[in-house]
């Protein structure tokens, strides 16, 4: 959450000088929602959003430099575009000039699923078209939160309902930068364990390929 809060002050702060609204990211009839993004290349700050310009709600994300140009073309890089609503989208630099996204689905799942696309410094979708797969189940996932593993990959955390009763639980997984779910935590990793439910974790990295969750 620290990484998304600075960079949107950052995207505001070196953009002053264009207006003194700064400069627009995304302007248009459609409607935009759950906005976030982290840190490019030094200088630039890459922006992630839901809108329904497509019709439904989709991912869309734009890199901005420090003097307030569009890197990724005037209206950004599409993530995914399935029908139905995409939106809670998460990111974290792959310290390589790119991002890592995660999202909430519900193409395929009224209740919504997780997943995960990686953006390279051009702007090209590195892993499948459809996006990775994190959390694909009949109950509820929500609440993402993402921070990076210092490997070109992350760690995703989220609020799970699997086990029913109402109560959510938090879970993680850690994808590597080629896509690939990392040994040790296929179908995910039960973080939580308290008989109450749990929502809306924070997490941060711990040094070593994980990350401290609270």
């Amino acid at each position: 959450m620290k990484q998304i809060v600075l960079s949107l002050i950052v995207i505001f702060s070196f953009l002053a000088a264009e207006t003194e609204l700064g400069q627009p990211i995304r302007q248009g009839k459609h409607i935009e929602w759950f906005r976030g993004g982290d840190f490019g290349d030094p200088g630039e700050v890459i922006a992630i959003w839901s809108d329904t310009r497509n019709g439904d709600r989709d991912v869309i994300c734009q890199k901005i430099d420090d003097t307030g140009n569009f890197l990724w073309g005037d209206d950004g890089i599409v993530i995914v575009d399935f029908e139905g609503r995409q939106e809670d989208p998460v990111g974290i630099s792959d310290g390589s000039g790119g991002v890592i996204v995660a999202w909430v689905d519900y193409h395929d799942d009224e209740k919504g699923d997780i997943y995960a696309q990686r953006i390279d410094d051009a702007g090209n979708l590195l892993w499948n078209a459809s996006g990775v797969p994190i959390a694909v189940l009949d109950e509820e996932q929500k609440s993402i939160r993402v921070c990076k593993d210092n490997a070109g990959g992350a760690v995703i955390v989220w609020v799970d309902k699997r086990e029913g009763g109402g109560a959510g639980k938090l879970y993680g997984s850690r994808i590597l930068s080629d896509g690939t779910i990392a040994p040790g935590w296929e179908g995910n990793v039960k973080i939580s364990t308290g008989s109450s439910g749990q929502n809306m974790p924070s997490v941060d990295y711990n040094g070593d390929g994980g990350c401290f969750v609270a």
